[in-house]
């Protein structure tokens, strides 16, 4: 794991494959027991991908204000799913000071689609698992310069 420092905050990443997703959701749902100041509401699936992946929905909270908290939409969106678990995990741990769970809903779907994410990520990790620092960072360059062509 990574940790990058900023403002001397450390903020710990990894390239998640679609393993190390789904143990990191069940970790989150796990501390609901013991460590979440904010529990974590796992909603009933009711969409699944044409490869049968499920698209799963959780919420924190039960306020009448409703946010939406998406990750993983499109396949080369890697880092967004390992955002929304952090952001999950910092609510549900309460190291977000500021959330009232009774004032606010936030419903997360970390990972929406399934398949894109596990080729990008699956591939991503082939290629970075024995980089240093320097080189992932090079690495992350040329594919967000790669994937910007696609937009302009």
């Amino acid at each position: 794991m990574i940790k990058l420092k900023k403002n001397k905050i450390e903020i710990p990443y990894e390239i998640l494959t679609y393993e190390k997703y789904q143990n990191r959701i069940n970790k989150l749902l796990n501390d609901n027991k013991t460590a979440n100041v904010n529990p974590i509401f796992k909603h009933n699936t009711q969409v699944y991908t044409d490869c049968g992946f499920p698209i799963e929905h959780y919420s924190i909270g039960t306020g009448d204000k409703h946010i939406l908290v998406m990750g993983g939409t499109h396949g080369c969106e890697i880092i967004s799913v390992d955002f929304v678990t952090q952001l999950m995990e910092r609510i549900a741990t309460g190291q977000i000071p500021n959330f009232s769970p009774d004032d606010f809903t936030i419903d997360f779907i970390p990972l929406h689609n399934p398949e894109g994410f596990i080729i990008s990520s699956s591939a991503a990790d082939f290629m970075l698992k024995d980089k240093d620092s320097d080189e992932i960072e090079k690495f992350c360059k040329e594919y967000y310069l790669a994937y910007r062509q696609d937009d302009i």
